[in-house]
């Protein structure tokens, strides 16, 4: 497996490049870590620091812990030993391997609905207008009620703004806008 940067075009050797997180400029950093899947190890001793506005690409054959490193950068997996810092505030993702269950929507698509809580709240908003839409007296009041609760938090979390961010998100991962139109075949 080999980390390139288009930077420079050439396998980025950052080992022994973590410092301490202690400028805003360092998203996250590697010291050292180990991950093995049962007797087999995928990585060991990588050491990495990842910059903001730095851009990789991680290539190697099936099977070489490229998913894992993801994983592991996203949190969603530990290492064996070594560690992993972020900086704070910092939330790591990543489009999955299993785009098939993109099948017929368009990457947009998919980043928005990653974005699950913010689905539900707006689903709950147009139910509760509907509500609204036909209710008197009691119910209206108890309608309006949790409208104002949903809409609180919606906007609380982002809500209105959620679509423009997910736009600009295939654009950080190097999608071009008409990439992120057509559904994911």
């Amino acid at each position: 497996m080999s980390l390139y940067s288009p930077a420079d075009s050439t396998p980025a050797d950052r080992h022994g490049a973590l410092g301490l997180i202690d400028s805003i400029a360092v998203i996250i950093a590697l010291d050292s870590i180990t991950k093995s899947v049962g007797a087999r190890t995928l990585f060991a001793d990588v050491s990495l620091q990842v910059n903001a506005g730095d851009r990789y690409g991680i290539v190697g054959p099936n099977g070489a812990g490229k998913t894992t490193l993801l994983e592991v950068l996203a949190e969603e997996q530990d290492v064996d030993s070594g560690s992993v810092r972020r900086a704070s505030g910092v939330d790591i993702g990543y489009l999955k391997q299993e785009a098939i269950e993109m099948r017929g929507r368009s990457v947009l698509a998919e980043v928005i609905s990653s974005a699950e809580e913010m689905g539900h709240l707006e689903a709950k908003l147009r139910r509760l207008e509907e509500e609204m839409a036909s209710a008197e007296g009691e119910t209206l009041e108890r309608l309006l009620s949790q409208y104002g609760r949903a809409h609180e938090r919606f906007e609380h979390a982002g809500g209105y703004s959620v679509e423009a961010e997910a736009r600009a998100v295939p654009g950080g991962l190097g999608f071009s806008e008409s990439d992120s139109s057509p559904p994911v075949a």
